[in-house]
């Protein structure tokens, strides 16, 4: 069984007994939980989930629907500040035949109206548009989903909570637990983890991972792409 804990900015600790958090490879990461409060948990929250005596994987994110219902305490957790989800002001960007703009301004920009936090943004260094146009009817996630089809990139929020947008490498990952299952029809790895650090963005048995799923009894699956 895994410990799943919840911490709020007040320094409460609120244990969870079921969860099922999803982190895709292009977007953000999005727990479900059913906890032991009896009062609404809002705001920033940090999940730790450890299993056994093995490292702890924390999640840092917020909570956007935590109400108590019924007895139960069921609450929605997304990576990072929730900003994604906002709708921007209209932006549009114009250059001339002569220069370019930087996707990792378009990025940048993206981020700072959203009140999120950036990763290392190197990774998009040396892309450039001749031209672009933000959309006042789109949310800030759908602006980046938007740049990263139009340049062959990924992006996603990581556990700490920072955006990352760049380049996706499928680098080879250990998948700290062992494998019970394929379903090669639907390409999901049914795993048992002893930590949750499986990643979408990288390469696990020969898999490229698009999907990790995480869930309070140490099971959870890694959906994989077609090769």
């Amino acid at each position: 069984m895994s410990l799943v804990i919840l911490s709020d900015t007040k320094g409460n600790l609120i244990e969870a007994h079921q969860l099922r958090l999803e982190m895709p490879l292009l977007g953000t990461w999005t727990a479900h939980l059913e906890t032991t409060a009896d009062t609404a948990i809002d705001g920033n929250v940090v999940i730790t989930i450890q299993h056994g005596d093995e490292a702890a994987e924390r999640f840092v994110g917020t909570v956007v629907d935590g109400e108590p219902y019924e007895g139960r305490a069921p609450l929605v957790v997304v990576g990072g500040t929730e900003g994604l989800s906002k709708r921007p002001a209209k932006a549009s960007y114009y250059v001339g035949a002569n220069s370019a703009i930087e996707v990792a301004q378009l990025v940048g920009d993206v981020l700072v109206e959203a009140d999120e936090v950036p990763s290392d943004a190197t990774a998009l260094s040396g892309l450039r548009a001749s031209a672009w146009a933000r959309l006042e009817t789109e949310s800030h996630a759908r602006a980046l989903t938007r740049i990263a089809e139009r340049f062959d990139i990924g992006w996603r929020v990581f556990a700490s909570g920072a955006v990352w947008a760049g380049p996706v490498e499928w680098l080879d990952a250990d998948l700290e637990g062992e494998e019970l299952d394929v379903d090669t029809d639907a390409r999901i790895v049914s795993i048992r983890y002893r930590v949750a650090s499986a990643r979408p963005g990288t390469t696990i048995g020969g898999r490229r991972i698009s999907l990790v799923v995480f869930t309070a009894d140490g099971l959870g699956e890694l959906h994989y792409e077609a090769m």
